[in-house]
């Protein structure tokens, strides 16, 4: 099975970049989740501010799934590749519980105003979940047969149950992503176009994520500097920018 035509293009944007620009706009978008929206719950006049943020923030997702769907197809260990997404779900469900559901409201705080309470909760898991039910869901269909229908339905069915982050939609997306890139062939904008659609039929604003088109027309195959340290810094990003901004709602709501 051959992507030739997806190693080189004439863009100018490495897989670094592309990585870049998903993990700014993510923080971006979770700066409106987490704190902007506390804000506004708190009577700070920034609903202008917070929804512009929500909508650059739907480009990251679609990103960050196509990065996904082309990682799962060139990396030559999958299950390393699995183990290292586990682990930074493991790593970073406490920083999320703590940002995106700590102090919404002024005088919302459950048992007591116990910050404890909301160390570990599992109403909603984050983002790292559903990239990893994602490539389960890719390792099944490249086993074929009945495989290939049945098994994504019962991981996108998980992801639901276990509500993480775009549940069974986030997992539908991994899958058409990487059927359109590894058995169709598609080039990357018709993939990016797929993954938009998925996540509309979830929910209308994330139409914005159509904004991302224009990092997938320069993104020209390569893999760029994601080696080293900087592999690991892309991974390392999310809880750590989670976990600062729980300091600030914090700061800025509790001490």
């Amino acid at each position: 099975m051959s992507i030739k035509k997806f190693k080189v293009n004439a863009g100018r944007f490495p897989q670094t970049m592309i990585k870049i620009v998903a993990i700014v706009t993510m923080l971006i978008d979770h700066i409106g989740a987490c704190v902007l929206e506390a804000m506004i719950r708190n009577g700070y006049a920034l609903g202008d501010l917070y929804h512009i943020a929500r909508y650059i923030g739907r480009i990251s997702f679609p990103l960050f799934v196509l990065m996904l769907a082309e990682g799962a197809f060139y990396t030559s260990d999958r299950m390393k590749y699995l183990k290292n997404l586990l682990i930074f779900a493991v790593i970073s469900e406490i920083p999320f519980d703590m940002a995106l559901e700590l102090y919404k409201q002024s005088g919302d705080i459950p048992t007591g105003g116990n910050v404890l309470a909301y160390v570990l909760e599992f109403s909603h898991q984050n983002v790292f979940f559903t990239l990893a039910l994602g490539l389960i869901a890719i390792m099944l269909i490249d086993r074929g047969k009945l495989w290939a229908f049945l098994g994504p339905v019962v991981i996108a069915g998980l992801a639901s149950l276990l509500n993480t982050d775009y549940g069974a939609w986030g997992v539908v997306c991994i899958c058409v992503a990487y059927v359109l890139m590894v058995y169709v062939e598609s080039d990357r904008v018709v993939i990016y176009m797929a993954i938009v659609l998925v996540l509309t039929a979830m929910s209308a604003v994330e139409g914005y994520s159509l904004l991302g088109l224009i990092s997938v027309f320069l993104y020209n195959g390569q893999r760029g500097a994601i080696k080293g340290r900087l592999k690991w810094l892309f991974y390392a990003f999310y809880p750590l920018h989670l976990a600062v901004l729980a300091a600030i709602k914090i700061a800025l709501f509790v001490v």
